[in-house]
């Protein structure tokens, strides 16, 4: 059929499209990712050592309980 024609640089093509796309997903959500868990760690980091203190404090009293 002369009429239908095959397109024979799509494939080529199509793979180096979905690379560009997935390189691009990459890296916006390494710039809107990276921020978060910044920012989870420094919230764990600082209720770690408030968890700290509270425990420091339990175990007083639980030490000043038994005696």
């Amino acid at each position: 059929m002369p009429f239908v024609k095959k397109r024979r640089g799509a494939s080529e093509w199509s793979s180096i499209y979905m690379l560009v796309v997935v390189v691009i997903a990459a890296i916006l959500l390494f710039t809107l990712i990276k921020p978060t868990l910044k920012a989870a760690g420094q919230a764990a980091t600082a209720n770690t050592q408030e968890a700290r203190s509270i425990a420091a404090i339990g175990s007083y009293f639980l030490m000043r309980r038994k005696i």
